[in-house]
């Protein structure tokens, strides 16, 4: 099988993750930071505890959440959407048919 890149995967707590072969050309650039990972950086330049790293997580989860809902609701406003829309969608046929 050829080389495609990818290293055997690696078994991690979150999944796996499949380490990458990097050539000189690539190691050389720079990816830049976002301004939520910056600041994330800044104030959290400490170690914390398994439960506080949940809490963390469980907040940022909630806020990108929220987030989401706020635009859901927006468009539900914007055009005029109802539960009768919904159900209309959950009828619809709109994948392509098999030959």
């Amino acid at each position: 099988m050829p080389d495609s890149g990818w290293g055997k995967p690696i078994l991690c707590r979150v999944g796996f993750a499949y380490p990458v072969k990097l050539d000189r050309r690539a190691s050389m650039q720079t990816q830049r930071l976002s301004n939520l990972q910056l600041e994330l950086l800044k104030v959290f330049s400490y170690e914390l505890n398994n439960q506080q790293l949940d809490d963390i997580k469980k907040l940022l989860t909630n806020y990108f959440a929220e987030q989401a809902t706020q635009e859901m609701d927006k468009l539900w406003e914007e055009n005029n959407w109802d539960n009768e829309t919904m159900t209309e969608w959950t009828n619809e046929h709109v994948r392509t048919p098999y030959q």
